[in-house]
């Protein structure tokens, strides 16, 4: 509340009238665009320009023999993604800030681990060997292992047995890597091919991220947790995808748990939006269509992940799709695809690009050739 009043005049204050700052008001309004462009391409040509002198200055030592000398490159000081940070909407910057100085400051507490139950009743308890589970398979359909949780070590997430018995091992590492992208709210990119599951290991990780269990139980963990008086903190998740797949999405979210799940598309936009506000939506699903034309008001709500589905969709940095997707008000951002690269690498810097803003320099394939 105070960011708001900040800059604001009391009730009944006087302010003097100055036709001259109106003028220089409204020309830094009008230039307001223009004058960003500027400043985010001068940051990305100095960072272009420290990459260039990095790589030559890393192969002249080779040439004279001083291998022990190290150079300074992309990614080694923090300060490379503050130079850019000026291209993000004011939300994420300042979603990733706070983020950041809780993590620093509570180390494991800061972090997005999973909601804690132990200390809410759920009266299901008393018969947990007759609780329906999730998947609900045939005998026809063999297990991949034995009925057993998994945890995952490196994020403080659990598999629950019912969906881990079905799990391959790479689709195991697949959730393992999903959910610690999660945990330390960053991005990335899930690129196996068709066919190999990448909805299930989705659904698997959104599970874990929930903390959920894979029974009955999971479908009144929202409710549980939103009437608690300190108002605890309890994951929100938006999936983008085609508009072919959310029937599919829809489908795979029921048959492998229990989920209070919507669609933003079509008729019924406003109530789909106003339960996902108010915390009674678990998960929505939407288009990039639907999302480009409603970016604004689905940007109100602060994402605690986005999974983007056929995410080549965002191959061409210049299209209104994907600058819409820039906006998105999430700072865990997964992406999915077979086809991380279909004809060119500037696709694949874009993609990663937009799962990390600002992390990722892109130099042609004409000066990778000239410098590597």
């Amino acid at each position: 509340m105070r960011s708001r009043l900040k800059g604001k005049r009391k009730a009944g204050e006087k302010v003097e009238w100055s036709e001259d700052e109106s003028e220089n008001a409204y020309d830094k309004f009008k230039n307001r665009a223009s004058t960003k462009r500027k400043k985010t391409a001068a940051a990305k040509k100095k960072v272009a320009s420290r990459v260039k002198d990095a790589v030559v200055g890393r192969r002249q030592a080779r040439l004279d023999g001083e291998s022990s000398r190290k150079e300074k490159v992309w990614g080694d000081d923090s300060s490379d993604y503050e130079m850019l940070e000026d291209s993000l909407p004011d939300y994420l910057q300042t979603r990733r800030k706070d983020f950041d100085r809780n993590k620093n400051k509570l180390r494991r507490a800061g972090l997005q681990l999973p909601p804690d139950y132990a200390d809410i009743e759920f009266s299901d308890e008393e018969r947990l060997e007759t609780l329906q589970e999730r998947p609900d398979f045939s005998a026809e359909i063999k297990a991949s292992r034995p009925y057993k949780d998994i945890n995952l070590t490196h994020s403080s997430g659990t598999i629950p047995a019912p969906i881990a018995q079905y799990l391959r091992d790479y689709q195991i590492d697949g959730v393992a890597f999903l959910h610690e992208l999660f945990v330390y709210q960053k991005g990335g990119i899930l690129g196996d091919d068709m066919g190999l599951g990448k909805t299930v290991q989705v659904v698997a990780f959104l599970v874990a991220a929930f903390g959920k269990t894979g029974d009955e139980r999971d479908f009144k963990r929202m409710r549980k947790m939103r009437r608690c008086r300190d108002q605890r903190w309890y994951p929100r998740a938006l999936i983008v995808c085609p508009g072919t797949l959310i029937e599919n999405w829809k489908q795979e979210l029921n048959r492998w748990g229990y989920w209070h799940v919507d669609a933003f598309h079509g008729t019924g936009k406003e109530e789909v939006y106003q339960a996902a506000k108010a915390g009674r939506l678990e998960i929505v699903i939407t288009t990039y269509t639907t999302y480009k034309m409603h970016k604004s008001q689905l940007n109100l709500i602060e994402w605690d992940c986005v999974v983007a589905d056929e995410c080549h969709v965002l191959k061409e940095r210049t299209s209104e799709t994907t600058q819409a997707m820039n906006e998105v008000n999430a700072l865990c951002r997964i992406g999915l695809t077979g086809t991380a690269i279909q004809n060119k690498y500037e696709e694949l810097w874009t993609l990663l690009n937009w799962t990390n803003p600002g992390r990722y320099v892109f130099i042609n394939s004409l000066r990778l050739q000239s410098t590597c």
